[in-house]
């Protein structure tokens, strides 16, 4: 079976991201891909889903490719998706950048705050959160 974690389209890079606050469980994935768009754009995929025990213990980030250092002097935005399993519920949002991280992952009218464990749902098993943008690098 092919799934959105074993496919890496041509022209992408692997990797793994480092995660902060976030434990996957037994049978959870990470999988990041990047390529650059040019010599000072990035573009970066990542999709996360969580296995048995797996759970958001805090204010989630997820790491960029080794090496990689966005530009902190413009506001970078990328794009969000996450998908509770049990109901069957999607959200859309937002991650607000950070030189080194998808930094502040926000669903809805909330503010500041950013995917944790209670939002926008509780995290358990099989849930996925997507992460996605084109950024400039220095």
């Amino acid at each position: 079976m092919t799934t959105i974690h074993s496919v890496i389209a041509a022209g992408y890079t692997a990797y793994t991201p480092a995660l902060t606050n976030i434990t996957l469980g037994t049978g959870g994935t990470a999988l990041g891909r990047y390529r650059w768009l040019n010599s000072t754009t990035i573009r970066i995929r990542v999709a996360l889903t969580l296995g048995t025990g797996g759970n958001f213990n805090g204010v989630a980030e997820v790491g960029l490719p080794a090496g990689v250092t966005l530009d902190g002097t413009v506001t970078q935005i990328g794009t969000a998706a996450a998908g509770d399993s049990a109901p069957f519920q999607r959200y859309s949002g937002v991650v607000w950048m950070s030189t080194t991280t998808f930094s502040r992952v926000i669903f809805g009218n909330t503010g500041n705050t950013g995917a944790n464990a209670g939002y926008p749902f509780t995290w358990a098993a099989a849930d996925v959160l997507l992460l996605s943008g084109d950024f400039e690098t220095v």
